[in-house]
């Protein structure tokens, strides 16, 4: 039973992931050969989307604290024959990926879950290749008396630039096509 659960959960999470997908990837600027860093890789869609990406001489870490969720993404990507993913156990140090091997860290609606954030970004930079950067969307508030308010699963933008600017990074872009989140890319 939990199984099926489990597989609800990852059908609802990469169904709203599905959505503005297209512009998401496409403002990352993902080429051939990179490496990326699926951190909260949930359900997987854009952990198989980023593999497709990269291709054969790139790869994809997708990390997530719930193993249930990385079994899913390892059966996934298994049926499709993809070869270039890695899932790798998350947790709140930020410190699960080999030094120096990533150009992007992708983290959807994560941010609002990691306790102590400047830490771990600081703890994620040496994660980064040189010139590395990470994309961060996540819900905004929308009042108290919504769901993703009450929940508590938002940040506001603002508070998302002051964390990585004191964990060491530098605002490269904000995007503004996502109506109910925010989405910016940082430099290390």
């Amino acid at each position: 039973m939990k199984s099926f659960f489990v597989e609800m959960q990852v059908a609802l999470f990469n169904r709203r992931a599905r959505k503005n997908a297209p512009q998401v990837l496409e403002s990352l600027g993902i080429k051939r050969g990179d490496v990326v860093g699926d951190i909260g890789s949930g359900g997987g869609y854009y952990t198989i989307e980023f593999a497709e990406r990269v291709g054969s001489t790139g790869r994809v870490f997708a990390v997530d604290t719930n193993e249930k969720f990385l079994e899913s993404v390892s059966r996934r990507v298994r049926g499709k024959g993809i070869g270039n993913v890695v899932t790798v156990p998350g947790d709140e140090s930020g410190k699960t990926l080999p030094v120096e091997s990533c150009d992007l860290l992708f983290l959807r609606n994560v941010f609002h879950h990691i306790s102590d954030p400047v830490p771990f970004f600081r703890n994620m930079k040496s994660s980064l290749k040189r010139g590395g950067r990470v994309a961060i969307l996540e819900w905004r508030p929308r009042g108290e008396r919504s769901l993703i308010g009450l929940s508590g699963h938002c940040t506001e933008e603002s508070r998302i630039c002051e964390v990585m600017a004191e964990a060491g990074f530098s605002q490269l872009k904000r995007f503004s096509f996502l109506p109910a989140q925010s989405f910016n890319l940082f430099l290390s």
